[in-house]
């Protein structure tokens, strides 16, 4: 490779590769189950009157219910991951299974649809064979009590709609 000539290339390029691998560090951190729930999200759902149940990765798992009598599953993770000094939190709800690949229109629209969005991103996972696209915001643990309501309503009512557009079922 030759000597960049443009100004900020090398500091950018080194940019990329540090955010590559912090990111890589955090998709490893977080591919495992918790131990245990952790109790601090405990404390956090009940102070806001959140009705929850653990699942079997000892996660979180919100039922929403809508006026429209259409609900949706939010989960907030026991697992954390560390940025730097910050730790996050994954709060995440899936709004669509696929058998094999997701559709390449599928795709363009939670491309389209992530742009939009004003927490959280969409992505896409597997489950078995399955693929799932789910809709993630990583929250900094120490965020207020009202910030974190407001970031799991938004991620239980932007993954019902996805959810509705693109399959106009309501099982998830």
């Amino acid at each position: 490779m030759g000597t960049s000539t443009v100004p900020g290339e090398t500091k950018m390029r080194t940019g990329r590769l540090i955010a590559l691998g912090a990111t890589l560090v955090v998709m490893v951190a977080g591919a495992w189950a918790a131990d245990k729930p952790d109790a601090s999200v405990k404390t956090l759902l009940e102070k806001l009157k959140l009705k929850y149940e653990v699942d079997k990765d000892n996660d979180y798992a919100l039922p929403y219910e809508f006026e429209d009598k259409r609900s949706q599953m939010v989960y907030v993770l026991s697992d954390t991951e560390t940025i730097g000094e910050m730790k996050v939190r994954e709060v995440w709800s899936i709004a669509g299974r696929y058998d094999g690949a997701v559709p390449a229109d599928v795709t363009e629209r939670l491309m389209t649809a992530s742009r939009q969005l004003k927490v959280g991103s969409w992505e896409m996972d597997k489950d078995g064979e399955a693929r799932v696209v789910v809709l993630v915001a990583k929250v900094p643990t120490t965020a207020s009590a009202k910030t974190w309501r407001e970031i799991i309503e938004a991620i239980a009512v932007s993954a019902d709609e996805m959810e509705k557009e693109l399959t106009g079922k309501d099982d998830l």
